[in-house]
């Protein structure tokens, strides 16, 4: 209800629903379950109940996975969709309209050896017809031809590009943000079942979250929330980040264990913090194998306290505040949103190494806590959501507060940030508007129109209309919802799906 906003039903489906797509196209909502594999279908008619025949997505085994709707002006005239799974080496083709999986396309033969076990992310190119696939596992980013949506046809491995996946509203370009690599790769489509181009690798630091596309002219401006970690404790003399979920390992010098690195004990697979028994405090204040030069607390038999059972000597652990075990002391005044004139990178008017423009001050997020098979102390994956409203992006933020950050795309400037009650988890939803001064002749298509064509509205409005959900993980550490192969995705709690 748009007044009164209550939730209307509650829909029971599989277990470990994640994503989820309104697939306006059918007037449909279909959400996926990384349990048992299957999509759940809504139709908008009646959003007491789904279809109650489920589509498979699954060969043998449930997976992660996504949807690739008929959005797209040429794939809609097929009615199909496109599915994939994290762990298995399938393409899954579905008709949209008859809510079934009407085929499977196997890629194995098209990978580099030893590459891509399962596929994530996908978008599609209106352009040339193509689709591209994230691999799992290492092996970047797999395009096809899809004018024959039945019957895909390889073009390319991208073996050097990764990230989330999408197509720029005006349909030129497909975009991949690579959060682990600082990148943001931009491709441009040539034709149907010609190899796309990957003209740009724009460099972005600071782990950046997914775009969002505001026009600019002739193209678009991106921007992207950062992930990195802002914590202080993490950090060297020179405020670079030393410790994260990307690596924070392998601490051998007392400066390191100042810096928040772990000493891991080697024998534990990396797995354990190393231990010290009172019997080797010598080996220790010597710095023999395997403490070095890492292990300095554990010179002092006053440390030797760590519980034990009765009948083993005490211990003590070299670097008990590390990793995600280290004491916060976050400070957000470097980081914030990156925004990029894709315009100025195409044109070859801003080099790549030169592009992002880091709007400071606009909030950081707490690092994620380590998963149940993460090493001890180690990070789990980190979280950024955002939404774009009219010419602002806005994005969750915990640091310095708990809040929203509103950028504004066309200044690439922070215009506000809006405290918020509680830790806040992702934007939901922005309410569609007409963009400002548009026309009939505006060239986006009718999917950017209604997913990212937001009007623009005076700035608070936007900030009373963002529903923002509540962090599902408490400021205390506690343990995080663990992926699902490894895949950034988190899991909600229940099985259910709200309308």
């Amino acid at each position: 209800n748009d007044e009164s906003q209550p939730v209307l039903a509650k829909v029971r489906v599989g277990p470990r629903p994640v994503h989820s797509y309104g697939v306006y196209t059918h007037n449909e909502f279909w959400t996926h379950s990384d349990g048992d594999g299957h999509f759940y279908v809504i139709n908008l008619d009646d959003v007491t109940q789904h279809s109650g025949n489920p589509v498979v997505a699954k060969v043998t085994n449930a997976n992660h996975g996504k949807l690739m709707w008929d959005e797209g002006d040429k794939l809609s005239e097929t009615g199909k969709g496109f599915a994939t799974s994290t762990g298995e080496s399938v393409l899954f083709i579905m008709d949209l309209e008859q809510e079934e999986t009407v085929g499977t396309y196997n890629f194995t033969k098209d990978v580099a050896d030893g590459t891509c076990r399962g596929t994530h992310a996908i978008a599609y190119s209106s352009q040339s017809n193509h689709i591209f696939a994230e691999c799992v596992g290492g092996g970047g980013i797999l395009e096809y031809d899809v004018a024959d949506p039945l019957n895909p046809v390889f073009v390319h491995q991208h073996l050097d590009a990764t990230g989330s996946l999408y197509e720029t509203p005006d349909q030129s370009f497909v975009v991949a943000a690579n959060k682990g690599g600082n990148l943001l790769h931009i491709f441009e489509p040539q034709g149907s079942g010609v190899v796309t181009s990957r003209e740009y690798d724009v460099v972005v630091p600071g782990h950046p979250s997914t775009p969002t596309f505001y026009p600019n002219e002739e193209s678009f401006i991106a921007c992207m929330p950062l992930t990195e970690n802002t914590n202080r404790n993490h950090m060297d003399e020179d405020g670079n980040v030393v410790c994260d979920y990307y690596g924070c390992q392998g601490a051998s010098t007392p400066q390191d264990v100042a810096n928040g690195i772990c000493n891991y004990d080697a024998t534990t697979g990396n797995r354990q913090l190393l231990q010290a028994s009172l019997s080797s405090i010598q080996d220790v204040r010597d710095g023999a194998a395997p403490f070095g030069n890492a292990c300095g607390r554990c010179e002092d038999e006053s440390n030797y306290n760590d519980p034990v059972a009765a009948d083993e000597e005490k211990k003590c652990t070299c670097t008990p505040f590390c990793g995600s075990c280290a004491e916060e002391d976050y400070d957000a005044s470097q980081s914030g949103v990156v925004c990029v004139d894709m315009g100025a990178v195409t044109s070859g008017q801003t080099p790549v190494d030169q592009a992002a423009n880091l709007i400071k001050g606009a909030g950081s997020v707490r690092q994620g806590a380590p998963y149940s098979y993460s090493a001890q102390c180690g990070f789990g994956r980190t979280y950024r959501t955002h939404k774009r409203g009219g010419k602002w992006d806005a994005s969750v933020a915990h640091f310095p507060t708990n809040s929203l950050q509103l950028v504004n795309m066309e200044t690439q400037a922070l215009d506000c940030a809006v405290d918020l009650p509680g830790v806040p988890n992702r934007v939901i939803y922005v309410p569609p508007q007409e963009l400002e001064g548009s026309n009939d002749d505006d060239e986006l298509s009718s999917g950017a129109i209604a997913g990212i064509s937001i009007a623009a509205v005076l700035l608070f409005a936007v900030c009373a209309a963002l529903l923002v959900t509540k962090y599902r993980r408490s400021a205390s550490g506690q343990e995080a919802t663990s992926p699902k192969d490894g895949v950034e995705e988190q899991a909600p709690s229940e099985s259910t799906v709200d309308a």
